[in-house]
């Protein structure tokens, strides 16, 4: 027989747990907290814990708290910013994956939910429309010039 179901005192739900950047870019995670703590917790007493990144690879910043709001016993917060994910500049492409829990000030900690972070190759340039403008006209140009100075060639001979 199953034990009656049990709640994190505060439960933390990123969604979506999944987004994709290029190598420099920034992206931010959003989402929802619940509060079944007892008291009222601020924004500003919650703070986030990640585990299982490379810092070479990804820079992580605690959004949640700016700007603050309140968080009542039994209640759920509106959508907010969450933390923000910096990839470095040289990551080769690939899904990096890490952890994400907060606590509160009283050292409550939340249910840990899994991050991934979709890195796509780094696109590659195509050349301008001008550059190909420009060597084309040049070859119409140069063929052209040829074939004029091969005619007055021949006609002087």
């Amino acid at each position: 027989m199953a034990g009656p179901a049990s709640a994190e005192p505060i439960t933390l739900l990123v969604s979506p747990n999944l987004l994709s950047g290029s190598p420099g870019g920034t992206l931010t995670f959003t989402g929802q907290i619940t509060n079944q703590t007892g008291a009222v917790l601020n924004a500003s007493d919650l703070f986030f814990n990640f585990n299982g990144f490379d810092p070479a690879v990804l820079t992580l910043t605690q959004l949640v708290g700016d700007p603050d709001f309140s968080l009542p016993n039994n209640t759920i917060s509106q959508v907010t910013n969450l933390f923000s994910v910096t990839i470095a500049a040289n990551v080769a492409p690939g899904t990096y994956t890490f952890e994400a829990f907060i606590q509160d000030i009283n050292n409550t900690f939340s249910n840990t939910v899994t991050i991934n972070v979709t890195v796509a190759g780094a696109a590659v340039p195509e050349p301008s429309a001008v550059f190909l403008l420009t060597t084309g006209l040049s070859a119409f140009g140069t063929a052209f010039l040829r074939r004029h100075k091969y005619r007055r060639k021949v006609r002087n001979n």
